[in-house]
């Protein structure tokens, strides 16, 4: 039998996170990578159901935003779609914001919405 002890481990906050989990793996790497700018932009979702890919721009972190309508938005990869039934992708109701996203190029999001003419606004991070 091993003997010996672990060390709990602490997020920024003081709080134990288990190490066993892809959402601690966030937590560490979001306190590791800390950001030296920010950027902000806006998509527009011209036509619904058309998924919209975020421009390029290196980076940490993103955040997205969703409008003050009455519009969900979707978001994911290039298969992303807000179509009534076949809705595929992360659902963002409106007037809200997503966590903290770990990515490094803005432009692997695509975002679509169930409203034509849907202003997106991202937030994101860079080094």
């Amino acid at each position: 039998m091993r003997s010996g002890s672990v060390s709990n481990l602490m997020d920024s906050n003081d709080n134990i996170i288990n190490p066993a989990t892809e959402e601690t793996l966030a937590l560490i790497l979001a306190d590791v990578a800390l950001a030296t700018g920010v950027g902000v932009g806006v998509v527009n979702v011209i036509t619904a159901g058309t998924p919209v890919q975020l421009p390029d721009n290196d980076c940490l972190w993103v955040i997205l935003v969703s409008p003050n309508t009455s519009n969900d938005v979707y978001f994911g990869d290039s298969s992303v779609d807000a179509a009534s039934g076949s809705e595929q992708g992360l659902l963002l109701p409106p007037k809200n914001a997503t966590e903290k996203i770990p990515i490094n190029n803005t432009n692997l999001l695509y975002v679509d919405s169930t409203g034509n003419d849907t202003d997106v606004t991202f937030l994101y991070g860079f080094a």
